[in-house]
């Protein structure tokens, strides 16, 4: 398997990155890039909805083409993360057991919730947040509750809370640009 960042732009604004997972074949048969250094989605055995801001918003003027750059690739089968934690920008731990981050200095871990959630407008939506907590209260579930009444907060009608380890979670994490997303403590 390799794992590849992403890039989608139109001229020379990014508009979106984000992770995918391809197997071997599929990364083997890949063309060469164009003379702009891009591929098309579907040489991935992607569309052009798999690209999370097409996939959120659907088409805007000025994103309506397949193509995307390859701006890193990692052999997923070389991957040394047992027993490793690396640390991020903010000096949290990023646990690779798989249970998000862990604060160097608090202990606390931060994990990424979503909610599918009913906004303002009466429109389905999602609500994003970062919860921090111990691993206790991971492990008791009572992130799911503070993420909902987050949500709640902040006008919306919560309905299911999803965390980035949860599959469907982890499916959602690139819909959202997690550097602008609230932290709230259980």
């Amino acid at each position: 398997m390799q794992k590849l960042t992403l890039h989608y732009r139109d001229g020379s604004n990014c508009k979106c990155r984000w992770d995918i997972s391809i197997s071997d074949d599929i990364f083997n048969a890949l063309p060469e890039p164009d003379d702009e250094g891009r591929i098309n989605i579907t040489d991935l055995g992607l569309s052009i909805y798999d690209i999370p801001l097409i996939c959120k918003h659907g088409f805007i003027s000025d994103c309506d083409h397949p193509y995307v750059m390859i701006e890193a690739i990692e052999n997923e089968d070389e991957s040394d993360d047992i027993g490793e934690c690396d640390v991020d920008a903010n000096g949290c731990l990023i646990d690779n057991e798989g249970d998000a981050e862990t604060d160097k200095e608090t202990g606390m871990r931060h994990r990424k919730c979503i909610v599918a959630a009913i906004n303002a407008n009466g429109e389905p939506d999602l609500f994003f947040v970062i919860i921090q907590g111990t691993k206790e209260q991971f492990e008791n579930g009572d992130h799911y509750e503070v993420a909902m009444n987050a949500a709640k907060k902040e006008d919306y009608e919560p309905k299911l809370a999803y965390d980035e380890l949860d599959s469907v979670g982890g499916a959602m994490l690139p819909l959202f640009v997690w550097e602008t997303a609230s932290i709230t403590t259980i």
